[in-house]
């Protein structure tokens, strides 16, 4: 707040952008402090409130230190730090854009659509992953993601949908799958995938798709009602309602995404829970888990494992001693990553890295 108690300062944002906001408490107009297609994120603020510390970045720009003034609406004012010089001096980086598209009702969809450097940009159709958000009410932010440099490096667009349910845009869009999850959210996917084929940026025939936790329960009730993905890498997901009832998921699911309880409601949810329909899914799926999440109980991802080798599905299990929902050790999250790509080069593009096993299955 500014000394004279006149204003409010907060952190906001729309879309895929993140900013500070002005807020003048007489009149209740809002003045957005910076404009920004990136993210910028306050930390600190000066005694009159006039200056501030925030954190920028983008896709392409790793975050770092920076000093602004609430009179200058610039992204990039005073750079503190640059600790990831290297970037943008000695890689070779892709591209994002955003993207909308119209789902199976109408309603209009947003994503970021992440493309390979210069020429492999050029030869599409490419190779697509579809990454699903974390939440429920999260959404993807252009924020610089080192794993998808990686991918757009080897050659693969990507599409990070913020489908209905996402935050960071308005109340309606968040609350447009209430009572539905699994439901409207996954045709909104789905359509981003069929609206990137039809633009000839995705190749119909080398899909892929993953996600973490509610990315992760989303994309694995989706494999269950399609085969076009080729490969799918699963993090912390529930793949069963009714059992994780008690175990974490009551009053959410209860109050906002499925409604009613195992009891009032049994047969939706079960049939809006992944492990119902297992035996369906086809794609070749990766499932990791923390040994100590207690968000999403790690019990679901190896039912779901044990469910998609009976079915003949070539799946993989990596459990992670120690870890909680979000994986932190460093030796974990490169695990995690370097068998992710491995997983996807495999099987979307038949290509066997170092890092696969010799039997995957």
């Amino acid at each position: 707040m500014l000394t004279d108690g006149k204003d409010l300062f907060v952190q906001s944002g729309h879309g895929t952008t993140r900013f500070p906001i002005q807020i003048d408490l007489a009149s209740g107009r809002i003045t957005q402090i910076v404009q920004t297609e990136g993210n910028v994120r306050v930390g600190s603020w000066s005694a009159d409130r006039r200056m501030f510390a925030y954190v920028y970045q983008d896709a392409a720009t790793p975050p770092d230190i920076y000093i602004g003034r609430i009179d200058v609406s610039d992204d990039r004012q005073r750079r503190l730090t640059d600790l990831n010089s290297w970037v943008r001096e000695e890689i070779t980086q892709g591209s994002v854009q955003r993207v909308n598209w119209k789902s199976f009702d109408g309603k209009p969809i947003e994503g970021l659509l992440y493309l390979p450097p210069g020429d492999v940009a050029a030869q599409r159709p490419l190779p697509m992953i579809v990454h699903i958000a974390c939440g429920p009410g999260c959404a993807w932010l252009n924020t610089f993601s080192i794993k998808n440099q990686v991918y757009a490096g080897l050659g693969y667009a990507q599409l990070s949908p913020n489908v209905r349910g996402a935050s960071n845009y308005d109340d309606k869009h968040m609350r447009g799958n209430r009572f539905d999850i699994g439901g409207g959210d996954r045709r909104d996917l789905m359509a981003g995938v069929d609206a990137m084929v039809a633009r000839k940026i995705a190749d119909p025939d080398r899909l892929a798709i993953d996600g973490w936790s509610y990315g992760a329960i989303l994309a694995g009730y989706t494999l269950t009602k399609t085969t076009r993905f080729k490969a799918a890498s699963l993090g912390a997901m529930v793949s069963d309602w009714v059992s994780e009832y008690g175990a974490g998921a009551g009053y959410d699911m209860e109050l906002w995404y499925l409604g009613g309880n195992p009891w009032t409601k049994p047969k939706h949810w079960r049939e809006r829970s992944s492990l119902t329909h297992a035996d369906r899914v086809r794609t070749p799926t990766l499932l990791h888990h923390g040994d100590e999440d207690d968000t999403d109980s790690p019990f679901h991802s190896m039912n779901y494992f044990v469910a998609l080798r009976k079915a003949g599905t070539v799946s993989r299990l990596l459990r992670y001693p120690g870890e909680p929902h979000d994986l932190h050790q460093p030796q974990h999250l490169r695990i995690r990553d370097t068998q992710d790509v491995a997983w996807m080069e495999l099987f979307v593009r038949n290509i066997r890295s170092p890092k696969t096993p010799e039997s995957p299955p």
